[in-house]
């Protein structure tokens, strides 16, 4: 999911299980040249989204920016 943010740049977001954390860091790497920013969702409230990658439930949420809402 790619949002634009007030600077005018693509925000990029991809929820990824324990698996493919690994991948969804390259991709933000590769695809917007930045160190990627990773989140771990809380036991207990991890989120409903599946993982990018295989549609296992998301553990992690990689961007390549912060956001301004709570996570989890």
């Amino acid at each position: 999911m790619e949002k634009e943010n007030e600077l005018g740049t693509e925000k990029k977001v991809i929820y990824s299980c324990e698996e493919h954390v690994e991948y969804a860091m390259e991709e933000i790497i590769n695809e917007k040249g930045t160190p990627p920013i990773l989140k771990r969702l809380e036991s207990g409230k991890l989120s409903t989204k599946a993982c990018a990658y295989c549609g296992k439930l998301s553990v992690y949420i990689v961007s390549n920016e912060y956001s301004h809402t709570k996570c989890g």
